[in-house]
């Protein structure tokens, strides 16, 4: 198991079932995931699913996200095969989008 995945604060779901279903529920509800997977790169990605392409099965299934993260960052890549899905970390909150927040905060909407 990855060190990084042992050392952080976030209660981290690991279960291929469990984690489909998180992804599921980030996309119906629009709710924040954090997404920890080498694709993305190192580290915790806290951004929505759009969408979920299902395949002939769990090798074959793959997780459309929100191109940015909850900062603003733009993610190296917002297709993520479900294989390649280390773990998830649900979130109630819903995403909002963080180009909006700022723009609101310099022209104070």
């Amino acid at each position: 198991m990855d060190r990084y995945m042992l050392d952080t604060p976030f209660d981290f779901i690991r279960n291929p079932k469990e984690v489909f279903k998180a992804l599921l529920e980030s996309q119906e509800h629009g709710t924040a995931i954090g997404i920890k997977s080498g694709i993305l790169g190192k580290g915790m990605f806290v951004t929505v699913v759009d969408e979920i392409l299902i395949g002939d099965g769990r090798e074959n299934t793959t997780i459309i996200l929100r191109g940015y993260d909850f900062t603003g960052h733009v993610l190296a890549t917002n297709s993520v095969p479900l294989t390649e899905i280390e773990g998830v970390c649900k979130f109630s909150s819903k995403f909002g989008n963080p180009f909006l927040k700022t723009l609101s905060k310099i022209l104070k909407i």
